[in-house]
């Protein structure tokens, strides 16, 4: 028979144990998802974008020589865009999406315009402060054509250096309040504002990785199973 204290002592390992469980797999992180770049990620497509380093976070962050600015995380790429962007437009919007677009999204850009190199970043693991230009056959979203549909979202061709199209993707940097009707008061969470705008991290979460599978939630900021995270800021 277990004491009243052994009970507590088992109940309380239990707790803590499916604690851990479940962050694990609210919030799985970025190895083995597809923002994992180095040589072993799951992104890494046969060493077609990097195969040249073992540090996932270096592709988007690093301690030193990170690029200076307002809302960059101590980033590890350049935001300063040679391609101008083609915003989204419709006749029924109530704002304009600012253009360029915030530097919180121009975070997420500065790889998936189809244009910059995944492994084109400011500081390269190691001594000294070198930028890592290692580049592959394949070293932009862009260069992946169709399988890239989903990810590239500016949609931009490397050989033609033309203005990085954003039409057919959901708007970002629009300011909330100048919304129309159709939208609740405030977002409701876990669906954010980011400075009073809708930006990519409104809607996603680029820590919250799960190793890739077809239909798999991905790097969102909740399932949107029934458009739920739609419904967190569109009153339909």
């Amino acid at each position: 028979m277990l004491t009243e204290n052994r009970k507590k002592m088992v109940r309380g390992v239990l707790i803590g144990c499916l604690i851990i469980a479940l962050s694990s797999i609210s919030y799985a992180g970025i190895s083995g998802s597809q923002h994992d770049f180095t040589i072993a990620g799951t992104s890494n497509f046969s060493g077609s974008f990097t195969g040249d380093n073992d540090e996932p976070c270096v592709y988007c962050h690093t301690p030193h020589g990170s690029y200076t600015g307002a809302q960059t995380p101590l980033w590890n790429k350049n935001l300063s865009f040679v391609s101008g962007f083609t915003v989204y437009s419709s006749p029924t919007m109530d704002s304009t999406p600012s253009n360029p677009p915030s530097t919180i999204s121009l975070l997420c850009l500065s790889c998936h315009d189809g244009v910059g190199a995944i492994n084109s970043v400011l500081n390269s693991p190691g001594p000294g402060s070198a930028p890592l230009t290692l580049v592959g056959p394949f070293d932009q979203i862009g260069d992946l054509g169709s399988l890239a549909k989903w990810v590239n979202i500016g949609e931009g061709d490397p050989l033609v250096p033309a203005a990085v199209n954003l039409t057919n993707d959901h708007p970002v940097s629009i300011d909330w309040a100048s919304r129309g009707a159709g939208f609740l008061a405030t977002p409701t969470a876990p669906a954010k504002l980011v400075v009073g705008k809708v930006e990519c991290t409104s809607c996603h979460n680029p820590h919250n990785g799960t190793p890739f599978v077809l239909g798999g939630m991905q790097f969102m900021l909740m399932d949107n199973s029934g458009s739920a995270l739609c419904l967190a800021c569109h009153d339909k």
